[in-house]
């Protein structure tokens, strides 16, 4: 068992969630006192009784088949973790780790620790290890599993260039708390979402004309605009919780993107096939509620070929109130449709 991990040996090739988990842990065995933070929160948040603080490990060993993402041993209980970014959970993974939990020789439970809300299998008679929040302080409701969230402001709090340097690291995986107040996280809050759908809703009528279809997302918090010029397919629109694939260190955490498709027989009718913008990030697009981005992933899909990313900070579009918001939002796509206007009309005209 691993009691001194070291940061700098972390392997290269590990994936993003394995890579987090093992910081995590070196974090964590630098400053004890906010592991023991951390066990306290989900003491009070689960109803389990406080413990002293002894230990933890990244994927502790229990049986060939399954590890769980990492370890938190107390005086009087364990607590196993299963640890989720950006994928989802396996269909019996909590399952088999309430199966460890009830096999272990010290009492020990399961806890599940993700970016967004996920669903928890129903069958709960096979969950009696698993220990979820019964009562959020925020909401006042309980919830299926914790968040990372829930833990940013313990690590905040921590005053080392370490931990800051750990709380920056997790804002950019937009794993800190949502922190505007004219509507709610779309990314963790059903509610909040159709908040944030009823922005775009009062904006989106002023785009209509004939022969495009502005719709907006049946599930998620944006929308698309189909055939909104000539030369391109479908612009999709909406607030993403991380840049990435690959990451733009400008725009860290939450922002607001614009992806613009074009169909390979558009492209070659417009005689710009071969004058895709370059993959490399262009000069940002300066507006009155800050920069916007632009990159050309020139990715290949079935249906048509991803050729320009426009996006922003969210922070930058957020206010104090809807109507500010709202605002905000059109402003930002106006500027986005004035852009890849003239940026087609160019292309056209020069062809290189």
């Amino acid at each position: 068992m691993i009691k001194q991990p070291n940061v700098f040996l972390v392997a290269p090739t590990l994936g993003a969630e394995d890579r987090f988990t093992a910081h995590w842990t070196y974090l964590l065995h630098c400053h004890p006192e906010l592991a023991q933070s951390i066990l306290d929160r989900i003491a009070d948040w689960t109803g389990l009784p406080r413990s002293e603080y002894v230990a933890s490990t990244d994927h502790p060993r229990y049986t060939a088949e399954d590890r769980p993402d990492f370890l938190i041993e107390s005086r009087d209980y364990n607590v196993l973790f299963e640890h989720k970014l950006d994928s989802e959970l396996g269909p019996t993974q909590l399952e088999r780790y309430c199966a460890l939990a009830r096999s272990s020789s010290k009492e020990s439970y399961v806890v599940l620790v993700a970016k967004k809300p996920l669903p928890i299998p129903s069958h709960a008679e096979r969950f009696d290890r698993y220990r979820q929040p019964t009562s959020h302080p925020k909401s006042g409701s309980a919830r299926g599993h914790f968040l990372w969230e829930d833990f940013y402001d313990l690590v905040g709090a921590v005053p080392s260039r370490l931990a800051n340097d750990f709380a920056a690291y997790m804002a950019a995986l937009g794993l800190d708390p949502w922190p505007y107040t004219a509507v709610g996280d779309p990314f963790t809050s059903d509610e909040a979402r159709s908040q944030f759908r009823q922005l775009w809703r009062d904006v989106l009528p002023r785009y209509r004309r004939p022969g495009s279809l502005v719709k907006q997302d049946p599930v998620g918090a944006g929308f698309q605009f189909q055939k909104p010029m000539p030369g391109v397919h479908l612009i999709y629109v909406g607030p993403y919780r991380v840049i990435d694939a690959p990451a733009d260190p400008r725009v860290q955490g939450r922002a607001m993107v614009a992806r613009v498709w074009q169909r390979e027989d558009q492209l070659v009718a417009a005689n710009l096939l071969a004058t895709r913008p370059s993959g490399s990030p262009a000069n940002p697009i300066s507006s009155s509620d800050g920069e916007i981005f632009v990159r050309a992933p020139n990715q290949v899909e079935e249906f048509a070929v991803l050729t320009r990313e426009y996006y922003s900070q969210l922070s930058s579009l957020m206010h104090e109130s809807p109507w500010e918001c709202q605002e905000a939002l059109q402003r930002w796509f106006d500027a986005i449709l004035a852009h890849l206007e003239r940026d087609l009309a160019l292309k056209v005209e020069k062809p290189r």
